[in-house]
């Protein structure tokens, strides 16, 4: 697996790959962490990672900068996508939702890629979020919200506290408790990431461990804000559970493209 992971680090240059987007530095394990520089090739762009050892972080790494999951440009519609960004660039900040934001490969990639984007990164999960934190500080666009997304406003709990840090689902709760995080709307968060400046939606990136099903029941008015979406759906991970439909519902009354990639849907406005 490591050897793997190198080679698409140092090795693999196909277009559209982190090797041609990227340089890294591997840095020695150090008491349980790993240390990566990550530069961009054609930007001053560069950061560190923090990885912890024996964890599924490395194979979040390998999706974002290695696979490039979430490089936009293999795309058919690229060129609407970077003209829409620098539309909105023109007029106040384009917002981005990285909602699971995990330890925050996303929202470092999305950094680099969207230099003047603000960037709401999303995690309920306390460890995942304390890594988060620590791997976005350098980044003043990125802001870390530890809280789950869903339909509506309230809290939920994490069920499998024990699984693997990638895959922690969340439930909703009656009440706040000691055990429960809040839970925010798109709405909500939409309304919370301009506070301080004037935000425009631009992409929501969602990958929530199957609590789509409840994010897509209600309340998406905020689909046709966004011209790019980008969503992992689990009816793989949770069989007859039917956690996709009510995305497949709610994403079939937009007009809209959609393209599947791996393990991601991509659904790009036609408005833009």
């Amino acid at each position: 697996m490591r050897a793997v992971l190198l080679a698409k680090m140092f090795l693999d240059r196909r277009e559209h790959r982190g090797a041609c987007e990227f340089r890294f530095r591997w840095h020695p394990a150090f008491r349980g962490w790993q240390r990566l520089s990550v530069a961009a090739r054609d930007t001053s762009f560069r950061t560190d990672l923090l990885l912890r050892t024996g964890t599924s972080d490395a194979w979040v790494f390998e999706q974002v900068f290695c696979n490039n999951d979430y490089n936009l440009r293999r795309l058919p519609r690229w060129n609407d996508i970077e003209q829409t960004y620098h539309n909105l660039a023109a007029e106040g900040s384009p917002l981005i939702l990285d909602l699971g934001a995990n330890v925050g490969m996303a929202s470092i990639y999305f950094a680099k890629n969207w230099p003047a984007a603000r960037i709401l990164a999303v995690e309920p999960s306390q460890q995942n979020y304390d890594v988060l934190c620590r791997n976005v500080a350098s980044l003043k666009q990125v802001m870390p919200l530890k809280a789950a997304v869903s339909a509506i406003d309230g809290f939920v709990r994490i069920t499998n506290v024990e699984g693997h840090a990638w895959a922690h689902r969340t439930a909703m709760a009656t009440r706040a408790a000691v055990d429960t995080v809040p839970a925010k709307s798109v709405a909500s968060l939409i309304a919370s990431a301009g506070d301080e400046q004037r935000c425009y939606p631009f992409i929501c990136k969602i990958d929530i461990e199957g609590f789509e099903s409840h994010l897509f029941s209600s309340n998406t008015d905020w689909i046709r804000l966004f011209p790019v979406i980008i969503i992992e759906l689990h009816d793989w991970m949770l069989p007859k559970q039917r956690t996709s439909a009510s995305f497949l519902r709610e994403i079939s009354n937009h007009d809209r493209d959609f393209m599947y990639i791996g393990e991601n849907v991509f659904s790009i406005s036609n408005d833009i």
